[in-house]
């Protein structure tokens, strides 16, 4: 797991030029680690939603995908996943006046 975020420390994008850095992690990523469904293999860990969001940066500059097959399955896997298609918990921020029960509604 080390080495994984060590990998995406080294190639963090800063700017456009970088993206070719960028490309070379993600080849690194693609021939060395997703050995099963997710980035360390059989079990979800934290690294799946960090290459998920690293990832999701590809397309938008312009990154054809299909160079990295193994990342775009895991792109969709994690994507797919519940706990991301669900709308996210209604918070409610109550002011201090309404005392620790908060508003009506919350």
């Amino acid at each position: 797991l080390d080495k994984f975020y060590q990998i995406l420390r080294d190639y963090k994008v800063r700017c456009p030029a970088d993206m070719v850095l960028l490309i070379k992690a993600m080849g690194t990523i693609e021939a060395n680690y997703l050995k099963g469904p997710w980035v360390l293999g059989e079990a979800y860990s934290v690294a799946d939603p960090y290459l998920y969001v690293v990832s999701s940066w590809l397309p938008r500059d312009g990154v054809d995908m299909s160079q990295f097959p193994k990342v775009s399955e895991h792109f969709a896997r994690v994507g797919a996943r519940p706990a991301l298609l669900a709308p996210p918990p209604r918070r409610c921020v109550a002011p201090a006046s309404a005392g620790p029960a908060g508003p009506p509604g919350c």
